[in-house]
């Protein structure tokens, strides 16, 4: 794990890219990549929800590095249902990779298996969510991956 001070540097400079008029998704990427080094996961969660919540929060590159390195804070509900809400903002490509690629995950399966078929879903994350089913289901039958 990385130190507290560069941890504390990494989140400053999160925190810069994101107050900036042109945010770049890219560098906020980068950032949460680092961020999920660290030992301290209030400030990994903290980050990945300033980054959902920011303009560029929906860019699938932010998406993957929060599926890809920081997915430990999904576990957190209202954090889980931001990210599928910024996901299906995404396009429906985004949605699908990265969907499939969190399935895959044993800790998150169930609980984003129960979200899927929860109610209380945004309509955008509805239309994604069967968009995604259809798709993974036309696929299965062709004998083709996702």
């Amino acid at each position: 794990t990385l130190g507290d001070e560069l941890v504390d540097s990494i989140a400053q400079r999160l925190q810069t890219k994101l107050a900036s008029h042109t945010p770049d998704p890219v560098l906020i990427a980068a950032t949460l990549r680092g961020l999920s080094h660290g030992g301290n996961r209030e400030k990994v969660i903290a980050a990945t929800r300033a980054a959902l919540d920011s303009e560029p929060g929906s860019h699938p590159e932010i998406l993957a590095a929060i599926a890809g390195r920081a997915w430990e804070t999904l576990y957190d509900n209202a954090l889980r249902a931001r990210f599928l809400q910024r996901l299906a903002e995404s396009g429906q490509r985004a949605f699908d990779s990265i969907l499939a690629d969190l399935l895959f995950l044993p800790v998150l399966r169930n609980l984003l298996l129960a979200d899927i078929r929860g109610s209380q879903q945004p309509e955008a994350v509805r239309q994604a969510i069967t968009a995604f089913i259809q798709r993974f289901t036309q696929n299965a039958t062709k004998g083709n991956k996702p």
